[in-house]
């Protein structure tokens, strides 16, 4: 042959023609058949019914698509026997090599072939990824691109959160940034609050008519009417008052711990009222105290602990008072009457009655003390804190004497 030596067995029928073309004719029943060409170029025809053909062993050349036979998937092959098939068996695709087409968000893609396209489905996103853009307040941003924005929408703030900054007045806070211990807080408008300091010991709040102040308190001033009804005269209170008994008891006591218990025949007090005690043996301290009766004989006082006992003259004890602190006992039918508040001067009027309730002293005369015990002249005894007063005999007005009931109003 002119192009080389062809190896054929069971073939009816080999042709060849000028051109160097060789045709193989299979017999009538199809069976395997084997052909061995040459290295040289040329073209091989064969029947439709040829089969066992080893494409490894086609080096160059072209067959005619419609020359093949259509190879199934499971050989290699597309199973298509045109170029647009069935890609459902093919994995391992490489992404870089798809170089058209959108891939579908319900198949993983974003639907679109731009770089703005809808991410309704996308999820569980990295803030740390967002480079661009502002989020919206409604999509839980601040819809602002700096960090000053409106606090409008954000609600369930901390205030232990706040490290910077101070809360204006209009805003509902003081305006300021510190507040001092003990002092009293005073409205300043929309600025920062005003305080006042305590001050000295004894102060009150004061106002001037524009402001509060710490400040002493002022003297005090003669009480106003209490009433004054249609052609009558005004009414005024007392500014202290007091009825007490001068006449002086003796007896025992007897002290353990910071209980005292007096023992005195008739002492005629009651729970509550001022005895004023003069301890004359044993270690208690004299003094006016408040009793607590516990007999017809007997009552208790409270001073400091200790262990004593011995006799005791009861000097006067007050039965009822207002802003009497105590009564001193000067001596017989001489009394100091003691304010717990003082007067505002010594220009007080002073109400004195006693009374001895025997024949013995039955009218008694008082007034306030002069300058010796059994002077009624002599100098006005008359302090803002006290006042002394004496008592004597009407009948002998140099006798003085201790009434059982003293009475004493003080008016200012």
């Amino acid at each position: 042959m002119a192009n080389g030596t062809i190896g054929v067995s069971q073939i009816d029928v080999l042709t060849t023609s000028g051109t160097g073309t060789v045709s193989i004719v299979p017999p009538a029943t199809n069976t395997n058949r084997t052909l061995t060409l040459p290295d040289e170029t040329g073209t091989v025809i064969t029947t439709a019914t040829t089969t066992g053909i080893n494409a490894s062993a086609l080096s160059t050349g072209t067959i005619s698509t419609a020359r093949l036979p259509i190879v199934p998937i499971a050989n290699g092959g597309t199973g298509s026997s045109t170029a647009a098939f069935s890609g459902a068996n093919i994995t391992n695709l490489n992404a870089t090599n798809i170089s058209s087409g959108v891939l579908a968000v319900a198949n993983g893609g974003t639907g679109s072939s731009t770089a703005t396209f809808s991410g309704a489905n996308i999820t569980s996103l990295n803030a740390g990824n967002i480079s661009s853009g502002v989020l919206a307040v409604a999509n839980g941003g601040t819809g602002s691109s700096t960090a000053t924005f409106s606090g409008a929408n954000i609600t369930a703030l901390n205030a232990s959160n706040i490290s910077t900054g101070t809360l204006a007045v209009a805003r509902g806070g003081t305006g300021a940034t510190t507040l001092t211990a003990n002092n009293v807080i005073l409205g300043n408008g929309t600025s920062a609050v005003q305080v006042v300091a305590p001050g000295t010991s004894g102060n009150i709040l004061t106002s001037n008519g524009t402001t509060w102040t710490s400040a002493a308190p002022a003297t005090p001033s003669a009480p106003a009417a209490l009433s004054t009804a249609s052609g009558s005269a005004p009414s005024y209170s007392a500014r202290a008052w007091v009825n007490f008994n001068s006449v002086p008891l003796t007896g025992t006591y007897s002290q353990t711990g910071t209980t005292v218990t007096v023992t005195i025949t008739a002492h005629g007090l009651a729970t509550g009222q001022i005895a004023n005690l003069d301890f004359t043996t044993g270690t208690s301290v004299d003094g006016s105290y408040t009793v607590t009766v516990t007999g017809s004989n007997t009552f208790t006082l409270t001073q400091a602990s200790r262990t004593t006992s011995g006799n005791v003259t009861l000097r006067n004890s007050i039965r009822a008072s207002g802003n009497v602190s105590s009564i001193t006992d000067v001596g017989v039918g001489n009394f100091t009457i003691n304010f717990t508040t003082a007067m505002c001067d010594t220009y007080y009027a002073t109400f004195i009655t006693a009374n001895s309730f025997s024949n013995t002293n039955a009218n008694i005369l008082t007034a306030i003390q002069g300058s010796a015990a059994a002077n009624w002249a002599g100098v006005n005894n008359k302090t803002t804190s006290a006042i002394n007063i004496m008592c004597a005999d009407s009948g002998s007005p140099t006798t003085l004497v201790d009434p059982f009931d003293v009475n004493v109003a003080i008016f200012r």
